[in-house]
């Protein structure tokens, strides 16, 4: 088994690529979803649009039909409702015009659209996928690879999970893993409480606590503390998450042609879910291509472990993979193919 790694992020050299890959597959009056990340306002590290442009061309070209889709977020936030992600995807330049393709919003107005699966072995009872996903034949995953404060890396296997699941589905996965404040670091700024996606975080005094009840476990908070307050209950919780963006995953395979493109450029400390903060943590590196989700992180993960392990020293990254591993959600046994 191969993952191909293009040494290169420029435009034509991956038109070429990814057409090659491509057209070994009869996709005739096939829908096909484009699966990327728009950035949130205030970020610049997403894939550049351009890339979605030629994605969506050779798809059409090979005669399929063409949407770019994604899902709205737990959090407060420009991407919170459909309506709002889609004009903050415009002004990143993701419009109809330059990509060729409209934009959908799978999960609905508000993301409260779910389609509800049972989940056979898994980690929990029922997944919880974006109900508009049952209207695809397949989908290509632009996946940009670079840190994430909870799992030490996001890639295809975070894009499948919680990037085409509903708010259901995404509170089910975080579901576990909450973090708390130490009182002694907090100056009651409160920028942890105006983040937070379910207003968990309450003032008692001069500093700010969580309430466990209400907190969905996104993490969220742990970025926007600039003192370091905000801390995370490393572990099982962690491991728990992990199982369940699998589980998740493991329902695309098993449903959908997929096909995984892992953009190493732009990597960063944490997900595009943040405002960019101007730091990246190693070089831009090129792209990766692959049908399997599990080989074409690992193949990722083994090319910026050194990085990225400076950042979460703590996090057993290769576990994810290896849940997927035995899951059947793909094989950790593979080389890659430089060109």
């Amino acid at each position: 088994m191969e993952v191909i790694f293009l040494k290169s992020l420029d435009p034509k050299f991956y038109r070429k690529v990814l057409k090659k890959s491509l057209e070994i597959f009869s996709f005739s009056g096939k829908k096909i979803g484009v699966k990327t990340h728009f950035g949130e306002e205030g970020n610049r590290t997403y894939i550049p649009p351009v890339y979605a442009k030629i994605t969506v061309e050779i798809l059409k070209e090979l005669g399929a039909e063409v949407a770019l889709v994604e899902t709205t977020t737990l959090y407060r936030g420009k991407r919170h409702d459909a309506l709002s992600h889609i004009n903050l995807a415009y002004s990143h330049g993701f419009t109809p015009e330059y990509t060729g393709a409209p934009i959908l919003i799978l999960d609905g107005f508000m993301g409260d659209e779910s389609w509800k699966i049972e989940s056979y072995k898994g980690s929990v009872k029922y997944i919880y996928m974006a109900k508009g996903l049952r209207f695809f034949d397949g989908f290509i995953f632009l996946n940009h690879f670079k840190g994430h404060i909870l799992t030490g890396f996001g890639g295809a296997i975070k894009n499948m999970s919680m990037g085409l699941s509903s708010k259901k589905g995404k509170m089910s996965m975080h579901k576990g893993t909450y973090p708390w404040i130490e009182p002694s670091k907090c100056t009651g700024c409160g920028e942890c409480s105006i983040y937070c996606p379910t207003r968990a975080i309450k003032r008692e005094g001069e500093v700010f606590k969580i309430v466990k009840e209400l907190c969905i476990g996104c993490g969220g908070c742990i970025s926007v503390c600039k003192y370091g307050a905000v801390k995370l209950s490393w572990g099982e919780e962690r491991e728990e998450t992990m199982k369940r963006m699998v589980d998740y995953a493991l329902f695309i395979k098993e449903n959908f042609w997929m096909f995984h493109v892992n953009f190493l450029m732009n990597i960063t400390r944490h997900c595009d879910c943040f405002p960019s903060d101007g730091h990246f943590i190693m070089k831009d590196m090129g792209v990766l291509f692959s049908m399997d989700p599990v080989m074409v992180d690992h193949a990722s993960l083994n090319l910026t472990e050194s990085a990225l392990k400076k950042e979460y020293p703590h996090i057993d990254m290769f576990f994810q993979l290896e849940y997927g591993k035995n899951r059947n959600l793909g094989n950790i046994d593979f080389k890659i193919k430089e060109v």
